[in-house]
C-alpha cells in the first residue's frame, strides 16, 4: 500500500554531517547544504559517498531535505522522520492492519502527563494510547531500535505502560529484515522500559515498508524478540509464527491469526499474537484462542493464555510457555 510520494527528489551522494541536523552532499559536483530531521546517530546509513535522495526546500538557511539513504544490501532507506506521523494516520485511515480496522475516530498529539503522545483511537469497545517510533537501524535481519539512547523514548514507553491499553507502532523503514528487538546495547535503559511495559500489556506493532525512491509503501509487519541475544526466543518465534499459518489456512478466511512477538518476562517465555476476523461470540470466543494454543502445542510449545486485550474487533493475547520440547 502506497503512503507517500515523491516527484521531485534529487540525487546527490552524502559528504559529511557537522551537526546532527545538518548534512553537507554533493549534488552535481557541488557542496550543498541539507536539513537531517532525524537525530539519531544514522551512522550505519550517513557514510561518506552513500547514494541519497533529496528534496528541495525554498527560502530556507538549508538547500534540501535529506528524505532517502541507500545502504548496500537494504536498498533505499527512507530517512525523514518529520512524517512519521502523517504515515501513521494514513495507515490508520486505510485500516491497512488488523489493529486498525475498527478505529471509529482518532486524536492527534494528546497531552498526558506533561508529554505529547501521538494518537488517540477510539473504538467501541474504549481510547487506546498510540506512540509512533521511526527505526532505521538493521543488523543482518533485524531491526533495531533505538540508534541512540533515548531518554524521550522511554518516557514514552514508561508513560503508555501506566495506561495498560496502549500501542507502540515502529515504523520499520525496510523489508528486508525479519525481526525486531529493543537495541539492548544503545540503550539497556529503553529495553528495561520496554520489558515493563510487555509485562503491563502495551501491544507492540513493527510495521514494514519499503521506498523505491519514488514511493513509500506499507509491506507488512515483524515479530517483535524482546531480547536479540536470546536465541530460544528466536527459536520459539519461528515456532509461533509457523502456527499462525496454520492457524489461518484452517480457520479462514473467517478467523486468522498472526504473530505479534514473544518476549521473555522475569525470567518466563511468552507467545503475543493477534486474532481478527468473525469471531461467533456465542460459541465461546476463548475456543478460538484454544485452537492456537493446540496447534502451538503440536509443534511442541505447551502454553496457556494469560491476558487478552482488544482493540475493537481484533483480539491480542497473550500465552504464557510453559514447556518447549
Amino acid at each position: 500500500m502506497g503512503v507517500l510520494s515523491f516527484d521531485s527528489l534529487v540525487p546527490g551522494e552524502f559528504v559529511s554531517r557537522p551537526n546532527r541536523f545538518v548534512a553537507i552532499v554533493r549534488v552535481n559536483g557541488e557542496d550543498r547544504i541539507a536539513h537531517v530531521h532525524d537525530p539519531g546517530r544514522l551512522t550505519e546509513l550517513l557514510r561518506p559517498g552513500a547514494p541519497v535522495l533529496l528534496l528541495p526546500k525554498q527560502g530556507a538557511k538549508t538547500d534540501f531535505h535529506l528524505i532517502a539513504v541507500y545502504r548496500e544490501g537494504y536498498g533505499w532507506v527512507f530517512q525523514h522522520s518529520g512524517y512519521h506521523s502523517l504515515i501513521a494516520q494514513r495507515l490508520i485511515e486505510s485500516r491497512a492492519l488488523p489493529e486498525f480496522r475498527d478505529t471509529v475516530a482518532y486524536g492527534k498529539e494528546i497531552s498526558i502527563d506533561n508529554h505529547r503522545i501521538d494518537f488517540v483511537l477510539s473504538y467501541h469497545t474504549g481510547d487506546v494510547l498510540m506512540e509512533v517510533k521511526g527505526c532505521t537501524l538493521f543488523q543482518k535481519d533485524l531491526a533495531l531500535f533505538p540508534d541512540a539512547p533515548t531518554k524521550r523514548g522511554r518516557e514514552h514507553v514508561d508513560l503508555l505502560a501506566q495506561y495498560g491499553d496502549s500501542i507502540l507502532l515502529f515504523l520499520v523503514m525496510n523489508d528486508n529484515v525479519r525481526y525486531f528487538a529493543p537495541n539492548v546495547e544503545m540503550d539497556p535503559k529503553f529495553h528495561e522500559s520496554f520489558l515493563h511495559a510487555l509485562a503491563k500489556g502495551i501491544h507492540v506493532i513493527p510495521a514494514t515498508f519499503s521506498f523505491d525512491g519514488r514511493t513509500l509503501r506499507q509491506v507488512g509487519r515483524l515479530p517483535f524478540v524482546s531480547d536479540p541475544h536470546d536465541d530460544e526466543l528466536f527459536s520459539l518465534a519461528n515456532l509461533a509464527s509457523d502456527a499462525a499459518e496454520e492457524y489461518s489456512k484452517r480457520f479462514g478466511p473467517g478467523a486468522h491469526a498472526v504473530l505479534s512477538g514473544v518476549s521473555r518476562i522475569d525470567g518466563v517465555p511468552y507467545v503475543h499474537t493477534v486474532f481478527y476476523g468473525i469471531f461467533c461470540q456465542s460459541c465461546g470466543l476463548y475456543d478460538y484462542f484454544d485452537d492456537y494454543g493446540l496447534i502451538l502445542s503440536d509443534l511442541g510449545v505447551k502454553s496457556v493464555p494469560d491476558s487478552v486485550k482488544q482493540f475493537g474487533n481484533t483480539y491480542v493475547v497473550r500465552f504464557k510457555v510453559k514447556e518447549i520440547e
